[in-house]
């Protein structure tokens, strides 16, 4: 929501980086301000229209940052200036007090001071209109993290995927730690304030989405790297730079990334980060209640003792010791008995043999004829 005066700033500054980091910043504050950033002092000078703020390099190609602030005064003495250097403060503290520097930053800048800085320098101590709460109003602090922990699963996601560097950032564009060396070239730390920005975009349509902590993975390719970020939770994203060309290593980004944010989570997450449920006691069915019998009327009578089995008497079994036994004459008996009965017993087989077909069961021939076995005429 805009303040009642859209005020105009001017950002001047060589390093196109910085310049973008600081201009992102106060776009997110959503204050409605008019911003306008240029290369160098010459530039700022061609540039129309009168400006509330200037906010600018102490060392600039040509005309120097003090230098500007003293000719755009001479068309607007009221206007007010934020100095930016990549110098100790100290060294140039005698010529910041003769212009009248409202504010000094010293490189690398932290976007959250200076935000205020220009907030203060604008609107002093005048009430500017609310604006509606950001994600970043609502999840408080960033938490600490333990860095033992979050530095070994860095270093294996980095050796997994043969990265150049992989750094974690939390969401004021801080780099937290770095696995790896960058170039200076590529002026990571201005660039990790603007992939803040983004996530902190991407953290608000999460809350549209219904997804929360958000899960997003961002690629960005480029003439001499590319890079790749993903969230963790509300706070802190890790970012992966590659060689330009990199995009076949999109398959092994989401692969091992998406192993080494599950492990990061609960290390960067917070307390505050996602508010956990609160869980419930198990409800226990209720055990049915005992229903009491009703106690007969008058006098109870004991029931009668069982009686108790009789036991049989014990039999005593008398057990009388065997007589010894003369084995050889027992054998020479056997020997004998068995010689003089096999005879009688053949003997014996023979003649019930022929008894036997002899018996009653035999048929006469006038049975055979009868019964018709034998033909009448034969018989004749």
């Amino acid at each position: 929501m805009s303040s009642d005066k859209e005020f105009r700033i001017l950002i001047v500054d060589n390093q196109r980086e910085v310049a973008r980091v600081l201009r992102t910043s106060l776009e997110l504050l959503d204050r409605g301000y008019h911003i306008v950033d240029v290369p160098s002092g010459e530039e700022a000078i061609l540039e129309s229209g009168a400006f509330d703020l200037v906010v600018t390099e102490y060392r600039l190609p040509g005309i120097s940052g003090l230098e500007l602030v003293k000719r755009m005064r001479k068309k607007a003495p009221k206007l007010k200036s934020i100095l930016t250097t990549g110098q100790s403060v100290d060294d140039i503290s005698g010529d910041i007090e003769k212009l009248g520097v409202h504010e000094v930053f010293q490189k690398p800048i932290e976007t959250a001071d200076f935000t205020d800085a220009v907030e203060e320098t604008l609107h002093g101590t005048n009430k500017v209109k609310a604006r509606p709460d950001t994600l970043v109003d609502k999840i408080g602090p960033i938490p600490t993290i333990d860095e033992g922990l979050v530095s070994l699963v860095l270093s294996a996601m980095r050796s997994d995927l043969g990265a150049n560097a992989v750094m974690l950032v939390d969401r004021k564009g801080r780099i937290v730690q770095q696995h790896g060396s960058l170039s200076d070239d590529l002026r990571f730390s201005e660039l990790a304030v603007l992939l803040a920005g983004n996530f902190t975009t991407t953290g608000e349509i999460s809350t549209y989405l219904g997804d929360e902590p958000p899960a997003a993975l961002h690629f960005y390719d480029g003439g001499s790297y590319d890079i790749y970020s993903l969230a963790l939770g509300l706070h802190y994203f890790v970012a992966i730079v590659f060689p330009a060309g990199s995009e076949r290593q999109m398959g092994a980004v989401v692969r091992f990334g998406t192993r080494a944010t599950t492990e990061l989570m609960p290390m960067v997450s917070g307390d505050e980060a996602v508010p956990k449920p609160e869980e419930k006691p198990e409800e226990k069915e209720p055990e049915p209640e005992a229903i009491a019998e009703p106690e007969p009327e008058g006098p109870v009578e004991e029931p009668e003792p069982e009686p108790e089995p009789e036991e049989e008497p014990e039999v005593e079994i008398e057990v009388t010791a065997p007589e010894s036994i003369d084995l050889d004459a027992l054998e020479t008996g056997l020997q004998t008995v068995q010689e003089d009965e096999a005879d009688s017993f053949w003997d014996e087989a023979i003649e019930a043999e022929v008894t036997a077909s002899t018996t009653d069961k035999a048929m006469s021939l006038e049975e055979a004829i009868e019964l018709g076995l034998i033909p009448k005429d034969l018989a004749d």
